[in-house]
């Protein structure tokens, strides 16, 4: 779960929580009800930027 805060982040300011697949999409709903833009993406497969709006 790649995760920033966009009132204190710019989009290269990337946050990385882990969740496993049951809690997943609980996460992004939690973080997405905040207005905070979040991209789910395999472990393996770093985020470089969490643009505004993306889910």
């Amino acid at each position: 779960m790649n995760w920033r805060n966009p009132r204190i982040h710019t989009p290269d300011r990337v946050k990385v929580w882990l969740a496993c697949g049951d809690h997943r999409s609980t996460l992004a709903d939690y973080l997405a009800t905040r207005g905070f833009p979040v991209v789910v993406s395999a472990l393996d497969a770093p985020v470089d930027l969490v643009p505004d709006a993306v889910r």
